[in-house]
């Protein structure tokens, strides 16, 4: 069991030995592990090995088993697939980053194909929504907000910006699920998963709100700031007419008087 009978150049050279080598060797020793019998008997139809060459590097090695029909001996093909398991284990840990930055940041971050249907969404997405996650998902982009008909092409609108621009920010008031009205700022971009839309969105209501008060709040500092410049440049001058209006009032008659006393008031 698991004794080489035949061995191609390939072979020789994915495991660096001669076919002299391998021809009546247990394959066992010569992958360098404990092979399951029971892959080369029957249940398995493929499975991976560790092989470590000469040089101290190791190789993934993929062997798929083909029964050879009305024959006793089983092909077993070998293949090196160590770039594709590298590059499936960089892969998956690029993974494992987004799916921490797409649970754990404060932004809402929606995943969503062209035609505005929901591939996936993170908690704090969905609580600015105000709905839960399962019931967001394979549901479309319009059906997150009581939208108007006002609302509804606005929105349509801007998605036609995504899809053409590839990048695309904007700021929406909508009506949340939880039938709150909500300044949302999104930014959107095509270019970061393949075939499907990227887009960061955050409640900014409360900002814009600030921002409209500190407009208020320095529209009235003008206006003061205005009053007072005007009261200074009245009052410089009142003051000189109403000194020299003593002085008049004094070298005049005295059926004047009342006249002076109007003006000085």
């Amino acid at each position: 069991i698991g004794i080489i009978v035949q061995a191609n150049e390939l072979a020789c050279i994915l495991f660096e030995k001669t076919q002299v080598d391998l021809i009546n060797t247990n394959i066992e020793k010569i992958a360098g592990e404990k092979i399951n019998t029971l892959f080369i008997l029957e249940d398995q139809e493929s499975s991976e090995l560790i092989y470590s060459s000469s040089n101290g590097k190791k190789k993934i090695i993929e062997l798929t088993k083909r029964q050879i029909s009305n024959s006793p001996y089983t092909l077993l093909i070998c293949k090196d697939i160590s770039e594709k398991w590298e590059m499936e284990q960089e892969l998956l840990i690029s993974e494992n980053k987004f799916k921490k930055i797409f649970d754990g940041t404060f932004d809402g971050i929606m995943i969503w194909g062209a035609d505005g249907e929901i591939y996936d969404i993170n908690e704090p997405g969905a609580a600015i929504i105000g709905v839960s996650i399962d019931h967001i998902q394979n549901k479309s982009f319009h059906e997150l907000f009581e939208l108007t008909e006002q609302q509804m092409k606005h929105l349509q609108r801007h998605i036609s910006l995504i899809n053409k621009n590839k990048h695309h920010h904007f700021v929406c008031e909508l009506t949340c699920r939880d039938g709150h009205n909500k300044q949302l700022d999104f930014s959107s971009r095509l270019d970061v998963i393949p075939g499907k839309n990227l887009t960061i969105f955050r409640d900014v209501t409360d900002k814009i709100r600030m921002e409209e008060q500190l407009k208020k709040s320095d529209t009235l500092n003008v206006v003061g700031e205005l009053a007072a410049g005007i009261a200074h440049e009245i009052r410089n001058p009142m003051t000189a007419l109403k000194g020299f209006i003593q002085l008049l009032e004094g070298s005049l008659n005295g059926e004047f008087s009342t006249y002076f006393q109007v003006i000085s008031s």
